[in-house]
């Protein structure tokens, strides 16, 4: 990616989005910090092609243009994060709706 491509994404350009998989979160010492540094490092892209981040306590997400994805991808499988080595793959998740858990019976009363 070009310093242009870079300007233009953070001017709003960005394409439609992907999700990425960490498999390390919060009781791992995971911060949103570590993963941009990661991905801005390691893939050479510029922080501004990062999206949101989710932290959970054993996996986080984060979002990033879909046209990089792949390329985050390669560069982050032997990179280490916090001094670990983490599996990252992309989000299996990404198309179904947050309300989507199936419904509950209802209790007895």
């Amino acid at each position: 990616m070009s310093l242009a491509e870079g300007d233009a994404a953070a001017a709003g350009g960005a394409g439609p989005g992907a999700s990425l998989w960490f498999g390390a979160g919060s009781l791992q010492g995971l911060r949103a910090g570590d993963l941009v540094g990661a991905i801005s490092n390691e893939a050479g892209v510029p922080s501004s092609v990062i999206g949101a981040i989710r932290i959970s306590l054993r996996f986080a997400t984060v979002e990033v243009e879909a046209a990089l994805a792949d390329q985050i991808l390669a560069s982050l499988t032997d990179a280490t994060i916090r001094g670990k080595r983490i599996p990252v793959r992309r989000d299996r998740d990404v198309d179904r709706p947050s309300s989507s858990r199936p419904p509950t019976r209802p209790r007895r009363a």
